[in-house]
């Protein structure tokens, strides 16, 4: 068992589009965590995700 929480990816979507960018957001949120654990083989546990500050549209 391995109790490392040291690794971070940091991603700053930019062009977030105006409406519906919560949705977007949470979307874009979703698929990386879950394109992340298929690709090392990881637990639903061995990953977190969450969101840091607000959207800004750029």
């Amino acid at each position: 068992m391995v109790d490392d929480t040291c690794n971070i990816l940091v991603v700053e979507p930019l062009g977030v589009p105006a409406e519906n960018r919560e949705a977007f957001i949470a979307t874009l949120q979703y698929t990386l965590e879950t394109a992340i654990q298929a690709v090392y083989k990881l637990e639903a546990d061995e990953l977190d995700s969450e969101r840091l500050g607000k959207v800004s549209i750029c």
